[in-house]
């Protein structure tokens, strides 16, 4: 297990882009990263869940190509969230994570080791639906971190009900004045999104709100970036649905989302959090990728 983890820190330090690099191109740069995180969280993760009859090198190489494909897939549904600016309407957004959602599922079959079209999941939030193409069956799964984090955001703010039909995300409004004295202060920010939910500041002086939440939902995106590696404790959690039935029950009504922890790392630890905003490259990807 210690190893595993040590691994995911390993490939999420290893495959971000530096913030130090000048003469930037963030749509090059953001197009390598989602393909190579794709690749190598499917690679790893399915020979993690290979048969014992296949061979490392072959599964390893199955795994990432189908997770490549994947990762670039993921890629485009970030830009597409430019449209939410360009024709200044949230519903867009039903359009940009539909297509991130391909990708994002295509990455996580690859990392189970199965055919990458047996499975797709759509989240609402802090809600998978998660469709089996075998059986023709929709699943509704909690995604526990993220709840928990939805619960944060609605302290924060009130639910506004229009946008999130509107844009399949919760959305929550605040009108915290911003603090002067403190530049790191949350309140100082256009919006915020601790999860695949947004609250923003109704007192911000932010230029454009529609840019804003494009900037925003791909942050919602980002929080699934490192997904696959929810597979690789696949072993382990199938042994304790074999050993325990009533988690085993409960298993099918929850879904893993460790990759939430992973952004936290990538974003605070290894990117340096809010005090380096201008170079964090999760800041530049969500700024970059959706500008024509």
């Amino acid at each position: 297990m210690k190893k595993i983890f040590l691994l995911i820190y390993f490939l999420i330090l290893t495959l971000t882009p530096s913030n130090n690099l000048q003469c930037r191109d963030i749509k090059t740069e953001s197009a390598i990263f989602n393909t190579l995180v794709g690749g190598f969280t499917s690679g790893i993760g399915a020979v993690i869940n290979k048969n014992k009859d296949e061979s490392y090198l072959q599964t390893f190489a199955k795994g990432f190509l189908v997770g490549s494909a994947g990762g670039y897939i993921m890629f485009h549904g970030k830009k597409l969230n430019r449209l939410i600016s360009t024709e200044q309407n949230l519903s867009y957004a039903y359009a940009s994570r539909f297509v991130y959602s391909i990708g994002n599922s295509i990455v996580e079959n690859g990392a189970e080791n199965i055919n990458f079209w047996d499975k797709f999941h759509y989240d609402f939030g802090f809600v998978r639906f998660e469709v089996n193409t075998n059986k023709f069956s929709i699943q509704p799964e909690i995604l526990p971190l993220t709840f928990i984090g939805t619960i944060y955001l609605a302290t924060k703010g009130n639910l506004e009900f229009k946008k999130t039909i509107q844009s399949g995300t919760f959305i929550f409004k605040t009108d915290i004045y911003a603090n002067p004295e403190d530049p790191t202060s949350l309140d100082n920010f256009g919006a915020l999104t601790p999860v695949n939910g947004i609250v923003y500041n109704a007192e911000s002086e932010y230029y454009d709100f529609n840019f804003m939440m494009a900037h925003e939902f791909v942050h919602t995106f980002q929080h699934q970036d490192f997904s696959g590696i929810n597979l690789f404790f696949k072993p382990q959690f199938d042994s304790l649905k074999n050993k325990y039935p009533k988690f085993n029950k409960l298993c099918q009504w929850i879904s893993p989302d460790l990759n939430v922890a992973m952004f936290y790392l990538n974003y605070f630890v290894i990117q340096g959090g809010l005090s380096n905003w201008d170079n964090n490259f999760l800041e530049m990807e969500a700024e970059g990728v959706i500008k024509l």
